[in-house]
């Protein structure tokens, strides 16, 4: 009998996560199945190995993880081979971004190496085999051995190369080439980098040339040298064209290979980051899709009585009425908004989850509060990284809504009764002793490897503060990035790190809190530096502070949004506070 066109390939694809038993998400893109194919003889080189070529649609977060594929080949129900891919390899998702990826998933095709029997028997086409493959990519998010398995089970018709490399195909047809894996270089070391395989016959060429290295090609292999003193991140781009096809003007038939490398000692993406906090955690103001809110949704948006981390970058719910918290499927690692998952985007981490939760408190993720279940599941996790911005709430309604428990300051001085005020407010709301009680039991619930980085909070000047003067709301933030600090530093270890974020500048004279060293006035007014607030309070300060105020920032949009009066940052504020964090 003849393989022919009849064979098929059966193809069974695991992916899994876990996620905390309050508030889960939809869980990742699914993972789905494409085209098998045979490479053609002689690809990449006359001596390269035969290979299935399969192609899988993985969710984001595979990106720099190992997915293990396996193949059975069968005659007559009886197994007469099985070949297994390259445990070892990292899938790559391409060319690394700098900005969002809202891709959600991405395509990997395994090169699966047939031994030369089996690989003959296909090419005689003498013989009904049945090809089944299982790509197992399992991905536990907490670490804890419980992961729900997400799988796709579809039957493909195995695609067959050319018999021979003159064989003609037609024009602007798709080629089918095999994925180059994420590779790990040392620094100044040769790599040897194989070609990829293609359904056709290839030859192979320097597309885009390395960033921070050399290359060196040949039939087979492409062999990189990093730069010296280089160590991150690298990438070229290889170019593949139908062996004896003259190159067309419209680069008919070719296919471009990205090539992703690390440079250093280990994959970044090994690392592991939990995020818990506030709105300044979660990206609030930017829903999931990336999109901005508005200053027409903001009621809508707002904290209600029930917190639901509505219109926050790691969450579902479009409305503070939409019900319980949903986190998206990736928490926003994705969208690239909320510093946690820019950092980690950064850094080519994947094994990420931010649990934060616009409107919380402290007493929130303390043991005892609403949100606790989620700080057990970042906990569960041992992640190498928990990160977190907690502490202004519920303070922050009192300045930005109304004077309850602030009263005091309005008719205070700055560092007298003002700071006495602030630090009486701090205590009604029980900020050092929630602090306490949360660090205490990060601390206690993670492992010795666990770093916990305390995000300290932004100056931010809103519009709708009108009752206090700009210096009261510096100072107001100085008391509070204190309490964090000094409360940290209480425990003495050295896990607890408190990372302060660049200054986000007013734009005016805030002496004696801040030295007035920069000018843009022709009269030599002096003020902090070029403001970086919000488009509206710029607005404010300018008719406030006419012949001073210097707006900004000079490079780039405002480092706050305006559309919830100028509180939290915008996607820029979020890229300076992420840059603060530690390299992982």
């Amino acid at each position: 009998m003849r393989l022919g066109a009849a064979a098929l390939a059966t193809l069974v694809v695991w992916s899994a996560s876990t996620v905390a038993a309050a508030a889960a998400p939809a869980g990742p893109a699914p993972t789905e199945i494409g085209a098998v194919r045979l490479a053609a003889p002689g690809a990449g080189a006359p001596h390269a190995p035969r290979a299935l070529l399969v192609a899988v649609r993985y969710p984001l977060h595979m990106k720099g993880r190992r997915a293990d594929v396996r193949v059975e080949l069968r005659s007559r129900g009886r197994v007469v081979g099985v070949v297994r891919g390259a445990v070892r390899e990292r899938l790559s998702a391409g060319l690394p971004r700098d900005g969002a990826d809202l891709r959600g998933s991405f395509r990997f095709v395994h090169r699966i190496a047939l031994p030369t029997a089996l690989a003959d028997r296909l090419l005689r086409r003498d013989g009904r085999l049945d090809v089944r493959v299982r790509a197992a990519a399992v991905l536990d998010l907490e670490r804890d051995g419980r992961a729900e398995a997400r799988s796709a089970d579809r039957t493909r018709r195995l695609v067959r190369a050319p018999r021979r490399e003159g064989s003609t195909r037609r024009a602007g047809a798709a080629v089918t080439c095999s994925s180059v894996p994420l590779v790990h270089a040392r620094t100044r070391r040769l790599y040897a980098i194989e070609v990829p395989q293609c359904g056709v016959p290839m030859r192979w060429s320097i597309a885009r040339g390395p960033a921070r290295g050399q290359l060196r090609p040949s039939a087979r292999w492409v062999v990189y040298r990093s730069d010296a003193g280089h160590r991150g991140w690298d990438a070229f781009v290889l170019r593949g064209r139908p062996r004896g096809r003259a190159v067309a003007a419209q680069d008919d038939g070719a296919v471009l290979a990205p090539v992703h490398v690390q440079v250093g000692s280990g994959f970044p993406s090994t690392a592991s980051v939990r995020a818990i906090g506030d709105s300044v955690t979660a990206g609030f103001g930017y829903f999931n899709s990336r999109a901005p809110m508005t200053a027409s949704q903001l009621l809508s948006c707002r904290p209600g009585t029930q917190l639901n981390d509505a219109c926050s970058s790691n969450s579902l719910n479009l409305t503070n009425s939409d019900g319980p918290v949903r986190y998206a499927p990736d928490y926003g690692l994705s969208n690239v908004i909320a510093w946690p998952a820019r950092w980690a985007g950064w850094n080519g981490i994947t094994n990420f989850a931010n649990y934060a939760v616009t409107g919380s408190a402290p007493a929130d993720w303390a043991p005892g509060g609403q949100f606790y279940a989620q700080t057990r599941a970042a906990e569960l996790a041992a992640p190498d990284y928990l990160v977190t911005t907690v502490g202004a709430n519920p303070l922050l309604s009192d300045v930005l809504f109304g004077i309850d428990n602030m009263k005091c300051a309005l008719w205070s001085d700055l560092f007298g009764n003002y700071t006495n005020c602030v630090l009486a407010a701090f205590g009604r709301a029980g900020l050092a002793a929630n602090l306490r009680s949360l660090y205490a039991d990060l601390l206690a619930r993670t492992p010795a490897k666990t770093q916990i980085m305390l995000m300290q909070y932004h100056l931010a000047i809103p519009g709708s503060a009108l009752a206090y003067t700009t210096l009261q709301l510096e100072r107001m933030s100085e008391l509070l990035n204190d309490q964090i600090a000094t409360i940290a530093g209480s425990f003495g270890s050295s896990r607890l790190r408190v990372i302060a974020p660049p200054r986000f500048n007013v734009g005016i004279d805030m002496r004696p809190l801040y030295p007035a060293n920069f000018s843009c006035s022709m009269l030599g007014y002096m003020v902090d530096g070029p403001s970086a607030q919000s488009t509206l309070t710029q607005d404010e300060l300018l008719a406030g502070h006419l012949p001073s105020f210097c707006s900004g920032p000079p490079i780039g949009p405002p480092w706050i949004i305006s559309a919830d009066t100028g509180i939290h940052p915008s996607t820029a504020g979020h890229s300076y506070m992420a840059n603060a964090l530690p390299d992982p």
